[in-house]
């Protein structure tokens, strides 16, 4: 059983050609190539010099925007495009969060005022998915009564605008009969059975693809890209444990 990641792919590269060796070419003809490389070396050099001068401007920014404690994931994102990672006292799963603008979705009151807010946005609950974080949800939620057209919403004590649109193929079902305590159950193991010291948590929910009664993935991952998954029904029973 896999759980939902994001494919990656290795870039294609095709073999060079082979050409004649250089002793069967006439001494002319290699004497041009030559100067041709040498040519073409100090362009490259030039080129790879602008390049680094690039390189180090953009890191500089994706510093200034990432801050400190940020990483990147393979994960969902949030909004401004990064995930950031969690204080472990504050955001663990089921810590009710009091500090005013302050909020954990991980927790029974943050998973009701998700619900609560998506229904009066909407006047209704029902989603194709939903990604929940310790201080945000990412939401895939119909658009029409019926179909399979979507807009993506995030909340993070209040619900943005809809990010993107498209169309899912997934089944939709209702984020208010979802038990929250399963939710935050499922996020406390996956925060400390799965991985040493870890930085991100957060559990995804959807429908069971056809032969499937999985509803819950509950990933973690620490600053080193150490990481996995627990797989669980929806009364929260793991099937399945995924480490990588």
């Amino acid at each position: 059983m896999t759980g939902p990641e994001e494919p990656r792919y290795e870039v294609y590269q095709p073999p060079p050609e082979q050409g004649p060796d250089v002793d069967e070419l006439p001494s002319a003809a290699v004497a041009e190539p030559r100067r041709r490389s040498a040519a073409c070396l100090g362009l490259l050099t030039a080129l790879l010099a602008v390049l680094a001068a690039v390189v180090v401007g953009v890191v500089a920014v994706v510093g200034d925007l990432v801050g400190d404690g940020d990483v990147f994931t393979d994960g969902p994102l949030g909004s401004d495009g990064f995930v950031p990672t969690y204080d472990s006292a504050t955001y663990a799963p089921g810590t009710e969060v009091d500090e005013p603008g302050e909020i954990n979705v991980l927790s029974e009151g943050g998973f009701t005022d998700l619900v609560r807010a998506l229904r009066e946005a909407t006047g209704d609950d029902e989603v194709f998915s939903v990604v929940i974080y310790p201080t945000y949800a990412a939401l895939d939620v119909p658009v029409e009564a019926t179909g399979g057209r979507e807009q993506s919403l995030f909340w993070n004590g209040e619900l943005d605008e809809p990010t993107s649109f498209g169309t899912s193929d997934e089944e939709r079902f209702s984020l208010g009969d979802l038990d929250p305590a399963v939710i935050v159950e499922l996020a406390a193991r996956a925060r400390d059975r799965l991985v040493e010291d870890p930085t991100l948590w957060y559990v995804i929910v959807r429908a069971p693809d056809a032969g499937s009664d999985v509803w819950l993935y509950g990933y973690a991952s620490n600053k080193y890209n150490e990481g996995g998954y627990l797989a669980a029904r929806r009364d929260g029973t793991v099937v399945d444990r995924v480490t990588y």
